[in-house]
């Protein structure tokens, strides 16, 4: 007889959940009113996004510090580079700091086939996109992480706020205006709770 072992979760609700569930149910109101320049490109929320993943690459280096176990240092320098490529990701690969013209809905990128050598920086991008998520599949101890409580409201809030980002950005159900304000407010709240998950196994996985 195949004995399926029972799915555990955690549905305690502390500061960052009820901080988040704040968040997110503030999110369309406030784009309502919120000047749309601090969404642009290289605005305020989105250097905040920045901000916050940054405090992921030094957590995952303090964790990284703190640990003796080798496999377990792998799994810290995986999610080290995570926090980066998320970073990479909003910096638009470092096409942030080169604006061609500011318009009226915010700062123009260089688009990247005007960067020299992109097919080979794309490349790169590509193979370091594939690297981190292949060491993230190997060195996650999922036999470990499976007799962990699914932090329940912090997986919740982060699908939904990916979610409602993804609506805006397409413009499905919002102006384009309104859209990139909710957008970049639903990914700072969903990168917000993704250091929070990764820290909740961190605790755990110590114990």
């Amino acid at each position: 007889m195949i004995k399926v072992r029972p799915f555990l979760v955690d549905k305690h609700i502390d500061v960052s959940s009820w901080f988040g569930i704040a968040w997110l149910l503030c999110i369309i109101p406030l784009s309502m009113v919120l000047p749309p320049q601090l969404s642009w490109e290289n605005g305020i929320f989105e250097n905040a996004q920045v901000v916050i993943l940054f405090f992921g690459v030094f957590m995952s280096f303090y964790f990284y510090i703190e640990t003796i176990s080798i496999q377990t240092k792998k799994l810290w320098v995986s999610l080290g580079a995570f926090f980066v490529m998320l970073s990479g990701r909003e910096l638009s690969w470092g096409r942030v700091f080169f604006q061609t013209k500011l318009t009226p809905s915010g700062p123009e990128l260089i688009a990247m086939n005007q960067v020299p050598h992109s097919n080979i920086i794309q490349g790169i991008i590509l193979l370091f996109i594939l690297g981190v998520v292949s060491a993230l599949i190997y060195n996650i101890p999922w036999n470990v992480i499976a007799q962990i409580p699914l932090p329940l409201l912090y997986i919740t809030l982060g699908i939904s706020s990916f979610l409602l980002s993804t609506i805006a950005e397409h413009n499905w159900l919002f102006s384009h205006e309104q859209g990139q304000t909710i957008e970049e407010l639903a990914e700072l709240l969903a990168y917000f709770l993704i250091v929070k998950t990764v820290r909740y196994y961190a605790v755990l996985l110590k114990k």
